[in-house]
Parts: C-alpha cells; structure tokens; sequence
C-alpha cells in the first residue's frame, strides 16, 4: 500500500502567494512600527525538507525563517535570507528527525519576535515503482506505452501496447495524470504523420488540434486530473524565425479547440509543466540570447501579460556552457521543481536539479558527472525523481543529492521520450 505524504498542519498557500512582494503588509521604506509576531506556521512534510507557510503580517516588508532540533527559538539557525513571500521550503533536513520553525516579520521599523513554533518530521516513503510509464522500444521498431507493476520483482505491464498491424511505427513522450490512469502520448505512423491520442482507462482518442505543427523540438504535458494538455507549437515572424508559445487543449473529445496561454514574439517557450493544483502553467522562456527564465501563467489563458509572474531565472549567457531543459514541477509542492541541465563549460552533462522557488537556489540531485540524465519525472508522492540516463530508467530521493541513483530498467530501451531526433 502507497504511503501517502503526512501533512501536520493545513495551510499551504495558492502558488499566487508564491510571487507576493511584502506579504499584506503597507510595507515601504518610512514604516514607523515594527511588526507584529507572525501566527504560528503551517508545516508540510517531505523526504528531507518542510515546507512552511504562515498568515502575512500587516507592515511587513520581508520575513525570516529560523528553525531548531530543539523548541528553544534562543539557539535556532537562521534558513536563507529574507522572503518577500509567506513561504520557505526549508531542505537539507533529515529525515526521521523533529525540527521547530519559527518566522519573524520585518520592515524598515525592525523585526518581530519570533511566531510560535510550528513542528514536523521529514519522512521518505517507500518506493512505488508503478509510478513510472514510458515508453518501450527504438525508433526502428514498433514501440509500446509500459507501467511497471508495484511488486518486486519489479516488472512491467503494458499501457498502450505495440501495434502488431505495421501502421504505427513510434509511440513516443508519454504524460500520465497523476494517478497514472490517463495517458496522451504522440504517435507516429508510416506514412510520416503525427498524432496526439489520450488513453483513459483503455479507451484511446485522438486530440490532436488542427494547429499541430510537430518538430523534433516538441514537448507537452498532462495536468494532474488528465482533463487538459498543454503543448508547444510554433509560428513564424517577419524574418521566418520561429516563435514557439504554449497551448492548451481539452482532453475530453476530438477536435479540440487550442487555447493560446503565452505570446512569444522572440525566443521560445518550452517545456510546459503545471502546478499541482492543476491551475497554472510553468514554462521555460528563452530569449534571443539563450537566457532562460521560467514563468508562471493561468492555463485557462486568461493572464493579461504571460511574463508577469517569474518563478526562477537561469541566466544562460553562453549557450554551449549552459543550458536547462526538461522542467517539471513537484505534483505535490508549489514550491520546488526539477530539471535537466548543464552549468558550465568543465561539466558539460545534463544533470537532475531540483529547483527551491522561495530561495531560487538550485541542487544537484545526483554524483554523477560523467553521464547525461535526461527528463526528470516525479513519483506520485513527490518524494522521489526518475530520470533517464543511456535509455534505461534511474531514481533517486529528493533529500539524497550525491548518490548516484537507483537502475531501473537494463534494456536500453526505456525512455520518458521514446524518440531521439537525428
């Protein structure tokens, strides 16, 4: 049975809260009070972390984060720095351990006492291996959808299965909802077509809109409950570059109608993940320069400037050194996502990073250094992350940077893509 992650006091804040400057506070420069003590915060667990959120304090500018084994805030350790939002994912914790959290308020008046402490233990569940579908085979062969089985030995059983006809000649970057029940994947034919189709529950439609101009260059993306899509396409400008934006579509019925959620006018918008409460778009922005961004942005189209809520800056200035690719947000945590990426020219392998969104620092989920991990998926509980390294299929923990993560898969066919542009 799935153990499923223990929340010790309700609260988590709407992803909004993320991007809030000075809380609720009147806030400014000339504030003549200090604050008043937060209220006691709410703690969220996971593997090696918490996340903390508290109340906004009237006439704050900014907060602190302290906490301690201990209830004693007099020799608690200070997290990070100031947060101008009411949220901290507090990482690098062990797990099995008791710690207190406390949050001060400050404006240019002073700071607060400390809030009363909040109080959680980190705690890793147990793999569930059923958490990951790919897809199964080369680009010269038939291919199959799998879910592997939550028992050990760990096998597999298959999602969408091979197509013994010959009309089908690749299934490839298969998304899953979040309990792993649907399914849109992409599917090539001999004939050199392309096609999204939706698997729920073994019926299988085809969704793909009537604006899909499929390249090697693709990527999309299943919201938790399955119900939309979100995908890039591209246009052309007056010189004939091509400006990729985000779309959404309704996974519902066939022939559905895209919703165009960004406006690239130079660049590319890439990589759309979305939030866990199925509200928001994240996606990377890339502009003339290779400087990479990522943004957040209502799925339903209805934000009045796509580029108005920034999440995380990944400042690529030199595009050969640098590069991140392959976002997806934690389906559990508003506040932490992972990618691929390569930081520099000495080290030029994608590696997993998890991405903290309240102190913008980046960490290496892995040791490896001498090959590339590819597509970071996350298990259902947010706790662990699988990746692709050689076409086989690793994991690892989200508290255990360093190690060189657990194989999965031997066969040299297994992949979160399923397809390798030439």
């Amino acid at each position: 049975m799935k153990m499923k992650k223990m929340v010790v006091l309700v609260g988590l804040i709407a992803i909004t809260g993320l991007m809030a400057c000075g809380g609720g506070g009147g806030g400014g420069g000339g504030a003549s009070t200090v604050p008043d003590d937060p209220d006691v915060p709410a703690i969220t667990l996971a593997a090696g972390q918490l996340t903390v959120t508290w109340s906004a304090v009237a006439g704050a500018n900014s907060y602190q984060v302290w906490y301690n084994t201990s209830d004693d805030p007099d020799t608690a350790t200070r997290f990070g720095g100031d947060f101008s939002s009411a949220a901290c994912l507090l990482t690098g914790l062990t797990n099995g351990m008791s710690y207190y959290v406390w949050v001060k308020a400050e404006n240019s008046a002073g700071e607060s006492g400390f809030s009363p402490s909040g109080n959680g233990t980190p705690a890793l569940t147990a793999l569930s291996p059923d958490d990951v579908v790919f897809a199964y085979g080369s680009s010269g062969a038939d291919t199959a959808i799998l879910r592997m089985n939550d028992t050990a030995p760990i096998t597999t059983t298959e999602f969408v299965p091979a197509d013994t006809t010959g009309d089908t000649i690749l299934l490839a970057l298969p998304s899953a909802s979040l309990d792993r029940t649907r399914l849109a994947y992409l599917l090539f034919d001999n004939s050199g077509d392309e096609y999204i189709e939706f698997n729920n529950s073994g019926g299988t439609v085809d969704i793909t809109p009537s604006n899909l101009s499929f390249s090697g260059d693709f990527s999309m993306a299943l919201s938790p409950d399955g119900s939309k899509l979100a995908y890039i396409d591209y246009d052309f400008d007056s010189s004939y570059n091509p400006n990729h934006h985000i779309w959404v579509i309704s996974t519902g019925a066939t022939n559905p109608t895209p919703v165009k959620i960004t406006n690239c006018a130079s660049g590319m918008d890439k990589y759309p993940t979305w939030s866990p409460d199925g509200t928001r778009i994240a996606f990377v922005h890339f502009d003339a320069d290779c400087n990479a961004k990522i943004y957040a942005v209502k799925a339903d189209g209805s934000s009045a400037n796509p580029y108005g809520t920034e999440l995380f800056s990944w400042d690529t200035t030199t595009a050969a050194n640098e590069s991140l690719i392959h976002l997806a947000w934690s389906p559990t945590n508003p506040y932490q996502m992972a990618c691929s990426s390569r930081i520099s020219a000495a080290n030029p392998r994608f590696s997993v990073y998890t991405l903290n969104l309240t102190t913008k620092e980046r960490t290496k989920l892995t040791g490896n250094t001498t090959q590339h991990e590819f597509y970071p998926q996350w298990s259902e509980d947010g706790n662990y992350i699988f990746y692709e390294i050689n076409t086989n299929i690793y994991y690892n923990s989200i508290n255990n940077p360093g190690s060189t993560g657990t194989q999965m898969t031997t066969d040299g066919k297994s992949s979160f893509y399923g397809w390798t542009p030439s």
